[in-house]
């Protein structure tokens, strides 16, 4: 990753924040962030956190050289960190550009409230839970739930404000003055919710959805704004099509309500999917190659191989499938084995389609499921990473079996030389070979001949 493009070491920039952080918020990031977004990120915002001078909401400009020497790390680390934090919502990054630098603003967000993190309708609690497991989470979410008092016996005797206090004819004078100024703003914490949280473009056919939804039992008036935003989210976050959302908006749809629950619907996905996926949790992956693992994102390719890296790199392993099949849907049996090879051997998105490429085109065979889970599980032993070290892989294993076919050759060659018939030769004693010998031997014969003629 070439971190240059975006960001340079002698770049400003400045922390702000628009609402009050307090210390719980540090306990909330240190325990329930830090699982999902890694120590790098959570030291990053902390950082920030601590530019912002006592009582003030502002920090003063620094560069981003700063930045490397008190984390002691690269750039291309550091932007890794940040775009975590801005995806998950605790960070809004603003830039200027002029002839020499870029200016920054890092405007820190808060995190969200408890009873927000951890309701039903959210999927980071779901996120959370996969990253610690269930013990881990379970412990975690009781730190921050209180014992609730049961005030059905009680009666609400407090005072209200025009109980307490009146107005004076000199307050009511000083009401007339304006209290705000230019360009300035009052100090608040607005509690996000669902609707507060920026989570991009949502790839979902709602159309589809939408035309097999049978209007008898769900009516169109049912599908508000807010239930499509949360069909999606829904959607994104178990990996539903637009059949398996069908189901669960159905399940959570009685005849005689007058509109669709949220919580309802959030409940009844995740029992969908506990049921469809044996209780196994939903991940928080990358679509696509992660960023601090992609090679070619700020380069120009210039050969073919490098174009097809770049390729691996920013495509998912869901679309790469799309278009090995020309354009058409991939079948719910490819997508099964490569979730099932992200899952359990832990490869790269990028990684992925190199296999997929190789198998496709290069083999020409099927999506075989024992061939790609014992090859991903042989790189996964090797920790290949990386779009280029699995075309290594692939390169090296060509060139082995290469060498391998044409020792068999050799050896089929060798072993059918071995099965031909040999020629005797006998070997003669050295006095038979001798000159004088032979010619001895020659004369008597001859002798023999001539005593048989004479007689």
């Amino acid at each position: 990753m070439q971190s240059w493009k975006e960001v340079l070491p002698v770049d400003q920039y400045l922390v702000k924040t628009d609402t009050v952080l307090h210390d719980f918020d540090r306990r909330f990031l240190s325990l329930v962030y830090q699982p999902l977004i890694g120590p790098l990120s959570f030291s990053l915002y902390m950082l920030l956190w601590s530019e912002l001078e006592a009582y003030k909401y502002w920090g003063s400009p620094s560069t981003h050289k700063s930045i490397m020497e008190s984390m002691r790390t690269n750039l291309d680390n550091i932007l890794v960190a940040r775009y975590k934090l801005e995806g998950i919502g605790l960070l809004k990054t603003y830039v200027q550009k002029t002839t020499d630098v870029r200016n920054f603003i890092y405007d820190l967000q808060p995190p969200l409230s408890p009873a927000i993190f951890f309701s039903s309708e959210f999927p980071y609690s779901i996120f959370l839970k996969n990253e610690v497991g269930e013990f881990r989470f379970n412990k975690l979410k009781s730190l921050f739930v209180t014992k609730a008092v049961n005030q059905n016996d009680f009666q609400n005797i407090s005072k209200s404000f025009s109980d307490i206090f009146e107005t004076t004819r000199n307050q009511s004078q000083y009401m007339n003055g304006s209290l705000e100024e230019d360009h300035q703003e009052f100090i608040h914490r607005e509690e996000k919710g669902m609707e507060k949280i920026d989570v991009g473009t949502l790839e979902f056919d709602f159309d589809q959805f939408i035309y097999g939804l049978s209007k008898n039992f769900v009516p169109r008036h049912l599908i508000t704004d807010e239930v499509e935003k949360r069909i999606k989210l829904l959607a994104y976050v178990y990996g539903f099509s637009p059949l398996d959302m069908q189901k669960v908006v159905l399940d959570a749809t009685s005849s005689d309500e007058e509109e669709i629950d949220l919580e309802v619907l959030s409940q009844k996905a995740k029992v969908y999917y506990d049921i469809e996926n044996y209780g196994r949790i939903p991940s928080l992956s990358y679509k696509i190659q992660p960023l601090d693992l992609q090679t070619m994102r700020y380069r120009e390719p210039k050969t073919e191989e490098e174009k097809r890296i770049l390729h691996f790199e920013t495509t998912s392993p869901k679309d790469f499938l799309s278009e090995l099949a020309g354009g058409a849907m991939p079948t719910g049996s490819d997508l099964s084995l490569v979730e099932s090879i992200m899952e359990n051997q832990k490869l790269e998105p990028g990684v992925v389609n190199v296999l997929l490429y190789y198998v496709v085109v290069h083999k020409k065979m099927n999506l075989n499921r024992n061939y790609m889970t014992t090859t991903a599980s042989n790189w996964a032993r090797l920790k290949v990473r990386t779009v280029k070290e699995a075309l290594d892989q692939i390169a090296e294993f060509e060139k082995n079996v290469i060498e391998y076919k044409e020792k068999e050759t050799k050896s089929k060659n060798n072993q059918n030389t071995g099965l031909r018939k040999p020629i005797r030769k006998e070997i003669l004693p050295e006095w038979m070979t001798d000159p004088e010998y032979i010619e001895k031997r020659k004369q008597q014969l001859l002798n023999k001949t001539n005593t048989n003629e004479d007689k």
